[in-house]
């Protein structure tokens, strides 16, 4: 199981057309967004189903299990607004005030993509955007060609990878599909198997250390 790659993208760029901050959403930790101070707050959109709310708790509960990050409900001066009015989409760290994270109504069948949107949120970029993806992936022609602002590099000066290794089976890389893909391990055992819809230990790893969980 992995994160879909057309469906995510496809998202990723309706959500750009709407506000061009979600777009740029590539690589580890930036270093430009802010952390969440004492945790992080949310509400839900009056609109929201029972599903969506069970949803985006099960995977703060992820989060949660294995990270010092507490998830709280209710308003504060920064807080999450979680809404199913769009498409799957987030800023990525702490952005101040009243923060979108949309998600599906019917995200509880695919609880990853939620546990997915929720890394953005924490400060998390997607892994096929590391400064050193190349040595690791080939991203095909017509993908760079396509989705340029979703593939870009992000350099050693924008994120901060913590000295972690490339992680394929990260919850924040893109799948790609065997039989027409759009990215191509270096590695054959990875070809298969980039993305997951669970979190990996580097996931857990990054955000404990830039949240200094690790004491």
């Amino acid at each position: 199981m992995y994160v879909n790659f057309r469906r995510e993208i496809g998202e990723m760029v309706r959500a750009a057309s709407m506000n061009g901050e979600r777009k740029k959403r590539q690589a580890a930790i930036g270093r430009k967004h802010r952390k969440w101070l004492k945790g992080v707050n949310y509400v839900f959109n009056a609109s929201a189903s029972l599903e969506l709310e069970n949803c985006f708790r099960k995977a703060a509960a992820a989060w949660e299990r294995n990270t010092c990050i507490n998830f709280k409900q209710g308003k504060a001066s920064d807080y999450l607004f979680v809404t199913d009015t769009g498409c799957y989409s987030s800023y990525v760290g702490r952005h101040g005030g009243r923060q979108t994270l949309s998600l599906r109504s019917y995200c509880e069948k695919e609880i990853g993509r939620a546990i997915h949107e929720i890394g953005h949120a924490l400060g998390l970029y997607h892994t096929s955007s590391r400064y050193d993806r190349n040595n690791y992936i080939t991203v095909m022609p017509n993908t760079l060609e396509n989705y340029p602002n979703e593939f870009k590099l992000i350099t050693q000066e924008e994120s901060e990878n913590y000295g972690t290794e490339y992680d394929h089976g990260s919850i924040m890389h893109l799948g790609s599909n065997v039989h027409t893909p759009i990215m191509i391990a270096a590695d054959e055992n990875y070809r298969r198997t980039m993305g997951s819809q669970m979190l990996s230990f580097t996931d857990l790893w990054l955000i404990n250390k830039h949240y200094g969980c690790l004491g």
